[in-house]
């Protein structure tokens, strides 16, 4: 358990040596929020900021199974609450340096992945995709659709979810479960 913590560590240390000369600002499980609502909200693992230089958001990933990628929807997430919290000044064009460390989850490209993106393209994906998502979700008809990202769902696990409950209710009892998907 230790070595697999210290890839991340060793990282964190690699790169406030990197920025320390722009003065690096180390926060580590950074609560953070969204002034654009009231729901969007987050703790990043490590969010470090580089004075006139960067923001680099770290989420360390300690699981085995699930590989994610540095692209990833929460690495996002986080990155524009990271814009939206930062300390210092941001342009359009401030650079973002998402990565996802994983070094107990074999990947082809290695236990530490990095997705570049700007200030900019996070604040345009979080207005034009993300808060209208969220907006949707609390239309009490929104629709609801089974697949692999209910496997962290509290209410997939209890049978909560109507669309479960639904795909339940229309199981055909009389068919030959051998020849069940």
């Amino acid at each position: 358990m230790s070595d697999a913590v210290n890839v991340g560590l060793n990282f964190v240390q690699e790169k406030m040596n990197e920025f320390r000369e722009f003065g690096a600002i180390l926060r580590s499980e950074h609560a953070m929020f969204s002034i654009l609502d009231e729901d969007a909200f987050g703790t990043g693992d490590i969010v470090i900021e580089v004075p006139q230089t960067r923001i680099i958001i770290t989420d360390y990933k300690h699981g085995i199974g699930i590989p994610v990628e540095a692209d990833d929807p929460q690495l996002k997430y986080y990155g524009y609450l990271a814009i939206e919290n930062a300390s210092m000044e941001l342009t359009d064009d401030t650079p973002v340096d998402l990565y996802v460390i994983q070094p107990r989850c074999p990947h082809p490209k290695g236990h530490i992945r990095k997705h570049s993106t700007t200030v900019g393209a996070l604040k345009a994906w979080w207005l034009e995709v993300l808060l209208p998502a969220m907006e949707a979700t609390r239309n009490p008809n929104a629709l609801l659709k089974i697949g692999d990202w209910c496997r962290f769902c509290p209410a997939s696990s209890e049978l909560y979810c109507p669309a479960i409950k639904s795909e339940i209710a229309d199981l055909k009892l009389d068919r030959d479960p051998e020849a069940m998907t």
